[in-house]
């Protein structure tokens, strides 16, 4: 009977173990939003469908759920602030640290897609930022007729 006990025990013990491996948490932090909500929404054929609000006290919120579907990708859109912030939602802690007028560029960590994703979009906007500065400089250039100038900026 002693040894049903622990064999059932152990059972449960690894069964909530699996139980667990598709849970995910999200915490986040938006810098210039002390209240409202934030939508989780998933993208479509149709449009987007709401998965899932939370509500931001003091520019934080929580979103907790399980994956019956593994990971998935989702979007996440904050009251009265442009832009759309794209998450990876898969197993494990995810951290958000997002300010208000830049919340596509927000710190996602914690999770290995999201810790990819965030990687790219930080490469994305230093690349952005390069290319804006080689065009003025071109554009600079270009004004003053300057052959050579020219194409020092090419």
């Amino acid at each position: 009977m002693k040894n049903i006990f622990i064999l059932a025990i152990v059972i449960l013990a690894l069964f909530a173990e699996c139980s667990q491996t598709d849970h995910y948490r999200i915490q986040g932090n938006i810098q210039g939003v002390k209240d409202g909500w934030v939508w989780m929404k998933q993208k479509t054929e149709t449009g987007y469908r709401i998965l899932d609000s939370a509500w931001i006290k003091q520019g934080q919120f929580e979103f907790e759920g399980n994956l019956p579907n593994g990971i998935q990708s989702v979007n996440l859109y904050v009251d009265n602030v442009r832009g759309t912030l794209y998450v990876f939602l898969e197993p494990g802690k995810i951290q958000i640290r997002a300010k208000r007028d830049s919340i596509y560029y927000a710190f996602v960590t914690g999770t290995p897609n999201n810790e990819r994703w965030g990687n790219y979009v930080r490469e994305e906007s230093r690349l952005y930022a390069l290319e804006t500065e080689a065009s003025r400089a071109y554009q600079q250039s270009f004004a003053t007729k300057n052959r050579d100038s020219i194409k020092a900026a090419e």
